[in-house]
């Protein structure tokens, strides 16, 4: 019975986390070594084909592979090594490579996985089967059927006994086809400092430095942010708007008493200029003016049922009184309540 892998390091204990191993740092490293372990068994196999496996183990042992599997301990670490491993000797045995490749990278998936330490105390973790694309497997499969020829013939034997006991086994786990590319390492790609330096610069106006901004760089943006609303302060009220382009005066905020009022005025005389050109114009200015005298009533008799002072009580001088004058008085041509806000402006 296997059990899923997990942080075994004590605290404060240092462990290698698996994305390393399925990184460009660990994969294009361990391909590399990968490469020449197979190129030096294809040279030395092509010129003594007899005792190929005899020879792998020679090479194998004489690069160091030998001591691979001591490289992790952590089993959440270990299990990624393990199948990253073995999936970077799995590449080398598809059909586009040469036979003797295909042999040595067979080869090294039988010794590596065979030789996962099991009588260790304590025991490290490992892996219970070898993980191989649909496609890959069967250009596995047909590799004994490729050593016919007069050459390659002695290795045909010991390519078989080998494939035969994998097979036997049944430590193939079959997976869909690389074609998918669902399996596609390196999955992270490290980028040095000085590149991705280099990078951001190409990319933005200015290169940002790395890591939390210093106590100097804080204080040069406040003194800058203080700076530009200092500025913006000083500037002043906004000028007034464009009387020839009305219709985006409303997309303005004038701050100036004197900007405000003349923008009102100009708005004031189109709108006023534009009812009075026909009756249901007229007649829609009186009805909203009805309309603010009505509303303002109602809110008159409910401030007085509680008790409160109202605009009714003081006579001809409170806003109340004023409304109602000056809407009886639109028969006579004024503007009503919009001639009250003019007066007001005129006031100040």
């Amino acid at each position: 019975m296997s059990f899923v892998p997990g942080p075994s390091a004590s605290r404060g204990g240092i462990i290698v986390q698996p994305t390393y191993f399925t990184s460009s740092l660990y994969v294009d490293s361990c391909r590399e070594d990968i490469e020449t372990l197979v190129q030096e068994f294809s040279q030395k196999c092509h010129e003594n084909p007899i005792h190929s496996f005899s020879l792998f183990k020679s090479i194998w042992i004489s690069s160091g592979w030998q001591w691979m599997h001591f490289k992790v301990f952590d089993a959440y670490a270990r299990d990624a090594f393990l199948r990253v491993t073995i999936r970077l000797f799995i590449e080398r045995l598809r059909s586009s490579e040469s036979v003797l490749t295909r042999v040595g990278a067979l080869y090294g998936v039988y010794v590596f996985y065979s030789t996962q330490p099991c009588t260790s105390a304590p025991g490290l973790h490992a892996v219970s089967g070898i993980e191989v694309p649909s496609d890959m497997l069967q250009s596995l499969l047909v590799l004994p059927s490729l050593l016919d020829t007069e050459q390659l013939s002695p290795l045909g034997p010991q390519v078989t006994n080998v494939l035969s006991q994998l097979v036997s086994s049944d430590a193939f786990y079959i997976l869909p086809s690389s074609d998918l590319e669902l399996y596609k390492l390196p999955r992270e790609i490290f980028v040095p400092d000085r590149e991705e330096d280099a990078v951001t610069a190409k990319t933005l106006p200015t290169a940002r430095k790395r890591g939390r901004p210093s106590r100097r760089d804080k204080q040069k943006r406040a003194n800058q942010a203080a700076a530009a609303l200092e500025t913006w302060l000083l500037q002043g009220a906004c000028p007034a708007p464009d009387t020839s382009e009305l219709h985006d005066d409303h997309d303005r905020v004038p701050v100036s008493i004197s900007a405000s009022r003349d923008a009102y005025m100009v708005q004031k005389r189109v709108m006023l200029d534009v009812l009075g050109r026909g009756e249901s114009g007229r007649e829609a200015l009186r009805v909203a003016n009805e309309a603010v005298l009505r509303r303002l009533r109602e809110i008159d008799e409910m401030a007085a049922s509680q008790g409160l002072e109202v605009g009714g009580e003081g006579g001809e001088k409170t806003g109340l009184a004023r409304i109602e004058k000056v809407v009886g008085g639109m028969e006579e041509g004024s503007s009503g309540i919009l001639g009250m806000v003019g007066d007001f402006f005129e006031a100040r």
